[in-house]
């Protein structure tokens, strides 16, 4: 059965477009592990965990907005849904854990 690719060109049987190189940005969030079981564990892990693991560390009291690999799903696919290498953080930590390990 043919599909067709983003840029437009027929696509069959499964195959990569040839023309396009994906990047980052147009990889959806699904393709890169964070679908439907993500989000239902990132809510689960939060709901157990309503304060920010890294503002308590430093004597802080915030809410844990988001969920973040310890140990990037690239480097690490099967552990992409293993709690143990999920931290409940705020915004604010996300972004710096980001920053820190160079936007990854």
């Amino acid at each position: 059965m043919a599909t067709f690719c983003r840029c437009g060109v027929v696509l069959r049987d499964n195959e990569k477009c040839s023309r396009c190189t994906r990047t980052k940005q147009t990889v959806t969030t699904a393709e890169r592990g964070y679908d439907h079981d993500w989000r239902t564990l990132s809510e689960r892990i939060r709901k157990a965990r309503p304060l920010c693991e890294d503002c308590l560390e430093q004597g802080k009291v915030t809410p844990s907005k988001e969920c973040h690999h310890v140990v990037k799903i690239t480097d690490a696919p099967h552990l992409r849904l293993e709690p143990r290498n999920i931290v409940a953080i705020c915004k604010q930590c996300h972004n710096v854990r980001h920053s820190d390990a160079g936007g990854g």
